[in-house]
């Protein structure tokens, strides 16, 4: 059976009245990072109050990525964290 590593970071900032959410994961080292990048894009785009995300992926090494989503309030950010 595959072993599954992920790390993740996150962060929140406030910038112009919205809320950054920067997320960072890494997989593990044969995996490419965007499909799930994607992914993650489709399930917040779900959730009220989501603006958008954009997403940065290493060009060293394909499965560390990070996802910045832009949301309207900070409950927002919040509360898709929480499901």
């Amino acid at each position: 059976m595959e072993q599954k590593r992920e790390e993740n970071y996150g962060q929140e900032v406030e910038v112009g009245g919205r809320i950054k959410g920067i997320i960072g994961y890494k997989v593990l080292d044969y995996k490419d990072i965007e499909p799930i990048l994607m992914q993650l894009n489709s399930y917040a785009s779900g959730y009220p109050g989501f603006v958008s995300a954009e997403f940065l992926v290493s060009e060293e090494d394909h499965s560390v990525g990070v996802m910045i989503s832009t949301w309207e309030t900070m409950q927002n950010w919040r509360g898709q964290r929480e499901r």
